[in-house]
């Protein structure tokens, strides 16, 4: 089962020199999406705490991480290749 989760984060400790390395953590995973700056769409087979385990490995101390699985949700404004994103992986009842 693919899970759709939803990574946020808030650098302190070195934010440019940490950001290029904790984006590329990001890309690793196949179906990855950069909603915001500091925000990321995954599908993944993985569950919510390992993805964490996997990209904390690439922040600081004293930087900030959110992992969670995303079930619904609404947007406004965005750009065609989020919304193609969530229609591969997300079913519209």
């Amino acid at each position: 089962m693919m899970n759709l989760l939803v990574a946020t984060f808030e650098l302190f400790d070195k934010p440019q020199e940490n950001y290029d390395e904790l984006v590329n953590a990001f890309r690793q995973y196949p179906h990855a999406f950069e909603l915001h700056k500091s925000t990321w769409l995954i599908v993944t087979e993985l569950e919510a705490g390992s993805v964490y385990e996997s990209i904390a490995n690439h922040i600081g101390f004293d930087d900030r991480l959110f992992v969670g699985e995303l079930k619904n949700g609404f947007w406004s404004g965005a750009h065609a290749e989020l919304t193609e994103f969530l229609r591969n992986f997300w079913s519209f009842d």
